[in-house]
């Protein structure tokens, strides 16, 4: 989830993860995921993921993430180490 928010040029570190399995997905199927920034408050990002099956009625899983964005700039142009 951390690597999309950075492919869409939100450089950031997982804070908290919640995910909820529901329904395994077999290997080589094809599923759609829905990712929705909920809020931004100064650095946090609050995000809802959702993994659907391709017409959408099966829910394969859901989860709710809270990520810190450790650059202000592009993801391009963020170092590659973040030291705490």
């Amino acid at each position: 989830m951390g690597h999309l928010l950075w492919a869409c040029d939100f450089p950031v570190a997982t804070l908290n993860l919640n995910v909820n399995f529901k329904k395994f997905i077999k290997t080589e199927t094809e599923f759609i995921v829905q990712t929705n920034v909920e809020k931004i408050k100064d650095k946090k990002l609050y995000v809802h993921f959702k993994a659907t099956s391709l017409d959408q009625n099966t829910i394969h899983g859901e989860a709710t993430a809270l990520f810190y964005r450790i650059f202000d700039g592009p993801a391009k142009d963020a170092p590659t180490r973040v030291g705490f």
